[in-house]
């Protein structure tokens, strides 16, 4: 196909659209992603103990200032196509804070 043929068009994964039916989009969603590469130990020893805990409200402020420090927070690597479709479902119905439902997806990570 040309490039004069895309033009004002969107490449989907099933084909060329247009800007109209795209619909409500998240874009730079990570729907699968393992950035474990960029770990770094805390700065301070004490909070060795930190990097492999779960979420909970307790550490969350934890996780945010030392993003890098908590393995959990560097994986989204559940690779198993249910949990995806699940996320992606969800999405479809209640893209909040629209609540109008998402239709597409901008996916830039490839694997």
């Amino acid at each position: 196909m040309s490039d004069s043929n895309r033009v004002n068009q969107i490449q989907t994964v099933t084909g060329l659209i247009s800007p109209e039916e795209l619909g409500q989009t998240l874009t730079h969603e990570h729907l699968s992603i393992n950035a474990s590469s960029f770990f770094v130990d805390p700065c301070q020893s004490r909070f060795k103990d930190n990097i492999n805990k779960p979420f909970t409200l307790e550490n969350y402020g934890w996780i945010q200032h030392n993003p890098y420090s908590h393995k959990p927070n560097l994986q989204i690597d559940r690779p198993e196509e249910q949990t995806v479709l699940h996320e992606l479902k969800y999405f479809k119905v209640s893209f909040i804070p629209f609540l109008y439902g998402g239709a597409a997806v901008a996916q830039w990570v490839r694997h």
